[in-house]
């Protein structure tokens, strides 16, 4: 219930982070667009420190005692008319914030969060990342960077549709390799696997499950490890460097090997 929580909660962040800029975008709506922001900032920092990966607060109340600094020196000598672009600027940096808290959890976990936290984390960085662009091109125009016209270009419908095109395709997938050879170690010389070959079932982005081929795939029998019963043991399954903590491996069939001295 309480990952179901953290996942919720910066999901629900970057919903807000997304309803605040638009509200933001009018001087009547304004006032809500800056509540909602700060509700979102607020709900993605309590789903942070509610990760139980945390062993340490020191480095998180030295980034709050300094973004509250900043925070502060901005709020007493930016001008009341230059408030919509500090506005849009602190609302790029929550967005990011959020963004790379999705990234940091799939760099650290990988294919390990399955698919609800996935894809979870994928709406966090998409939403986030398109947050944080958003407010830094709102902050331009209302510094006078970038004219105040909408930025189009030719092509932009194509180019949007092959983007999307391209996130929707690097979904997650499951795939099964056969007739993996399984080797022993440990064992006694001539000592042989029943079955000598394994089916593993592969579960993870896309572009890396259908890159994997069988040369990828190491499946080993310990002899010495504690046997599931009678000269049977449970084989293991490792993958190639640039697949071991992107791809999960679901299933081995059958699980348990027989090794014959």
């Amino acid at each position: 219930m309480k990952t179901y929580f953290i996942e919720f909660s910066y999901l629900l962040a970057s919903i807000l982070f997304i309803l605040g800029l638009r509200g933001m975008s009018h001087p009547e709506t304004a006032r809500r667009g800056m509540h909602l922001a700060e509700f979102g900032m607020v709900t993605a920092v309590i789903g942070t420190l509610l990760q139980r990966e945390i062993i340490s607060y020191e480095w998180i109340i030295a980034g709050l005692l300094v973004g509250s600094t900043m925070g502060l020196a901005m709020g007493v000598w930016v001008p009341m008319t230059a408030m919509p672009q500090r506005t849009a600027l602190s609302h790029a940096f929550g967005a990011l914030a959020a963004s790379l808290v999705g990234v940091s959890e799939y760099y650290l976990h990988g294919a390990k969060l399955g698919g609800f936290k996935m894809s979870a984390v994928g709406f966090e960085v998409l939403l986030g990342s398109l947050t944080t662009t958003g407010s830094l091109v709102a902050f331009a125009k209302l510094q006078g960077l970038v004219p105040g016209t909408p930025l189009i270009y030719k092509g932009q419908n194509i180019f949007n549709l092959c983007l999307l095109a391209v996130t929707i395709s690097e979904q997650r997938k499951e795939r099964t390799l056969s007739s993996l050879p399984v080797t022993v170690i440990n064992a006694p010389g001539g000592a042989q696997a029943r079955p000598a070959t394994v089916t593993v079932t592969l579960y993870g982005p896309r572009s890396l499950v259908d890159a994997i081929t069988p040369a990828d795939v190491n499946v080993v029998v310990d002899y010495h490890s504690e046997p599931e019963g009678p000269q049977r043991f449970t084989p293991q399954v490792s993958l190639a460097a640039n697949y071991a903590d992107k791809v999960m491996v679901r299933a081995v069939e059958p699980p348990t090997i027989r090794v014959r001295p």
